[in-house]
């Protein structure tokens, strides 16, 4: 699958977008988390917030890209190249951000 460059700002805008809506539904249960007496490690909280932040913006990604270009994505696990790596980035942004 080729994306153009134009398709790659319209996706990078959507990743941007979803990473917000997904700062909004994980915080507070990141916090949570955080804060629960049985779960000490950050590196888990971490974790588990990269990996649902991973899919969440994969699935804003693929709806846009099938929405907008007729692009039909493989599932996240199945991804590779630039697409891929710009949701990856972000999510590790986000998990750092959100699971400081």
């Amino acid at each position: 699958m080729k994306v153009t460059a134009t398709q790659i700002k319209e996706l990078k805008s959507t990743i941007r977008s979803a990473s917000d809506d997904l700062q909004n539904i994980l915080e507070p249960l990141t916090g949570e988390m955080s804060s629960a007496p049985n779960f000490a490690a950050k590196r888990d909280v971490r974790l588990a917030v990269q990996s649902a932040a991973q899919r969440g913006l994969w699935l804003a990604v693929s709806d846009k890209a099938y929405s907008a270009f007729g692009i039909d994505m493989p599932e996240y696990a199945k991804a590779s190249g630039r697409v891929r790596n710009l949701v990856d980035r972000e999510a590790e942004r986000f998990s750092r951000r959100l699971a400081a």
